[in-house]
């Protein structure tokens, strides 16, 4: 067998370029939104305020950061005969966290959707 050494050319520079952050970006959470009389109806504006703020929480934080929120859903939810199947997912700290997560997705929308109709 042949083996052939080819020439490295380079056609730009291979100096090190140095990161220069324009702005400083910061993540802030929202203040923190209590799950109150006023805010536990599904189909009302402060449901979908405190819906939003708990699926931000899970999204930056995790499910066990929100586990009282999610209580307070799945109790909602349960109450209101949303898909026990959904429910028990979300409910259910030793399932995988995607599938809770999904389950959350589920809640809140037939939660959503049973408001509506």
């Amino acid at each position: 067998m042949t083996t052939a050494t080819l020439p490295i050319t380079a056609t730009t520079s291979t100096a090190r370029r140095r990161w220069n952050r324009t702005q400083d970006i910061a993540s802030s959470e929202p203040g923190s939104i209590k799950f109150t009389w006023a805010n536990r109806r599904p189909g009302t504006e402060g449901f979908a305020r405190w819906t939003a703020f708990v699926g931000q929480r899970i999204n930056d934080h995790g499910l066990l950061a929100a586990t009282r929120e999610v209580d307070n859903l799945v109790d909602v939810a349960r109450q209101s005969g949303i898909s026990p199947v959904a429910v028990d997912v979300l409910a259910d700290p030793t399932q995988p966290e995607p599938a809770r997560c999904r389950a959350f997705r589920l809640v809140v929308t037939a939660l959503t959707k049973s408001a509506h109709h």
